[in-house]
């Protein structure tokens, strides 16, 4: 079933709110907290933006002409700001969207210029905008296992911890999830929750090592064939077939094949210090190779990746 975005919510946060003792943070603290004078307070939730047990406070206030969406967590005397965002346009509606991670995104319906746009903000540094949007063929759905799916007219997208994707039914979905650092006993998980692929080629590369004596900080535990370490300075592969030495260690994941609902564990030691990482894949669908991300900045390979920051 789709839920239209920008309808159905109005309703529902004034069921929830209309007519009880008000558990939300007060007008004074949020100025305190954020160093902004409010103007208007116009609208507070209690949502887990976060991932924690306990809610987070979320409020949408003005300060002079500027929209800002605030994220606190505690409660009373003792609440802590967490992010304050300032909306670039006009915030015409907040809503949530479960990512599937035990927590929410904020999603903004936003006016600027005329033009609608939805941004998708969380409690600490995402966002992900969509620009040019119709408003009322934004809708949610569900996939099997009830995590939201963001319907942008005929287009579905769901979270995968690096952003929004988009999603086609013929092609593997990679869920990357946040990384395990444990020095020796780390660990590095992605899924598939998109379709078989007979053969998917991951890499992972840590660019912040270049330069660097990496054996205490990042380094295999135990020997896979289908997992190789490049050190700074090794042949690999770069796209249009040539070879050139890696700039900065990476790792290869050869996974034949990678079904639908299978999983990546990759045990390994790996340090804080580290600092960022970049993953990228090429996968076949009928014999066709497809990369992942489609775009992005550009790595040493010369393929797009995502880029996580440094924990």
């Amino acid at each position: 079933m789709r839920i239209h975005v920008f309808v159905a919510v109005v309703s529902v946060f004034l069921v929830f709110t209309c007519g009880k003792p008000s558990p939300y943070i007060t007008k004074s603290a949020v100025e305190k907290l954020t160093s902004m004078p409010v103007t208007q307070l116009k609208e507070q939730k209690r949502f887990n933006v976060a991932g924690d047990v306990e809610l987070e406070n979320v409020s949408v206030f003005t300060s002079g002409e500027k929209s800002v969406v605030a994220f606190f967590s505690g409660e009373k005397s003792s609440y802590r700001l967490l992010r304050a965002y300032q909306v670039p346009g006009n915030l015409v509606q907040m809503s949530f969207l479960n990512t599937g991670f035990s927590f929410s995104h904020a999603m903004l319906l936003v006016q600027k210029n005329n033009k609608d746009s939805i941004i998708l903000i969380d409690s600490a540094d995402f966002e992900q905008s969509f620009d040019n949007v119709q408003r009322s063929r934004v809708f949610l759905t569900k996939d099997n296992a009830g995590r939201d799916i963001l319907m942008l007219g005929d287009i579905s997208y769901r979270y995968n911890v690096l952003g929004y994707e988009e999603i086609h039914s013929e092609h593997p979905f990679f869920y990357w999830h946040p990384v395990v650092f444990n020095g020796d006993n780390s660990e590095i998980k992605m899924e598939n929750r998109g379709a078989y692929t007979g053969r998917a080629i991951i890499t992972i590369e840590f660019p912040d090592l270049k330069g660097r004596q990496i054996d205490s900080i990042l380094a295999l535990n135990r020997d896979i064939s289908t997992v190789k370490l490049y050190k700074e300075g090794q042949g690999i592969h770069k796209k249009g077939g040539s070879r050139i030495a890696s700039s900065w260690p990476m790792i290869e994941i050869i996974k034949e094949p990678f079904l639908s609902g299978g999983t990546i564990k990759l045990p390994l030691r790996l340090q804080k210090e580290a600092g960022r990482i970049q993953v990228r894949a090429v996968y076949q669908v009928n014999g066709v190779l497809w990369e992942w991300p489609a775009k992005g900045i550009t790595g040493q390979q010369g393929y797009a990746v995502y880029e996580i920051p440094a924990p």
